[in-house]
């Protein structure tokens, strides 16, 4: 079970810091690597925010100090110390 939620909590972690930007204006996915703002002229955002992750990885730390998840209590408490 807890080599299970070790997968999720890496996937979860990994597709965090891969995620597209988006435009806040008209929501299109960032095409152009160089470009600061899109064509409408708006600026770019991560599409998950950080507290939605955080609060993501705060469920998954809980179930460990719950079931006494050792691996998974580490792994996900360094993901929370990193701001």
């Amino acid at each position: 079970m807890e080599n299970g939620l070790l997968q999720i909590v890496r996937q979860r972690e990994r597709l965090y810091h891969l995620q597209d930007l988006v435009c806040l204006k008209c929501n299109q996915v960032k095409a152009a690597h160089l470009a600061e703002h899109c064509a409408c002229a708006g600026s770019f955002r991560c599409k998950e925010v950080f507290p939605e992750f955080r609060s993501k990885m705060e469920v998954l730390f809980k179930i460990a100090k719950h079931q006494k998840f050792q691996l998974l209590q580490e792994c996900t408490s360094r993901i929370l110390e990193v701001k």
